[in-house]
């Protein structure tokens, strides 16, 4: 071989071997940017969720003081002066949290008793319409044959003597 034979082979193997290089290169920085976007959708991801989950604690108490906004300002005593709760605010606080409860406890009884109204009229109605007249069919050539003079109508019957 001659010496420009051999610098020609030795920059087309140069040549083929970078670029075989770039192509692992750029294959790696695919990938790599594949992972960064994947990791970045996931933290996206749960950012969001984290985001959606407070959203919905907030709603869920808003909901719950909406509900019985009696109740929950209702457990916050008045402080005196002195930082101390009276025994003015403390019998007050009974008193109102008394009323509630003898409120809820009048609505609750309301609640059973239509609901046992409601459960004596439907077990009245259950009784009333327990028994549904069945129709019992017989098939005439099944029950005449242990009777002879029945044999003899079966016969008439059938169009044979």
């Amino acid at each position: 071989m001659q010496p420009e034979e051999s610098s020609v082979i030795e920059e087309i193997d140069c040549g083929l071997v970078l670029d075989a290089v770039n192509k692992v290169l750029m294959r790696r920085a695919y990938f790599r940017e594949k992972q960064r976007s994947h990791r970045r959708r996931e933290r996206d991801g749960i950012h969001q969720l984290r985001k959606q989950a407070e959203e919905l604690e907030t709603q869920a108490q808003r909901l719950r003081l909406c509900a019985n906004p009696r109740r929950m300002r209702s457990r916050q005593p008045h402080e005196d002066s002195d930082g101390g709760l009276s025994w003015h605010a403390i019998a007050a606080l009974f008193r109102h949290e008394t009323r509630l409860t003898l409120a809820e406890n009048a609505d609750l009884v309301k609640t059973l008793r239509s609901h046992r109204s409601l459960l004596t009229r439907m077990q009245l109605w259950v009784a009333q319409n327990d028994k549904v007249p069945v129709r019992v069919f017989v098939r005439l050539g099944d029950s005449y044959p242990t009777n002879p003079t029945s044999r003899h109508h079966q016969r008439s019957f059938d169009g044979r003597k």
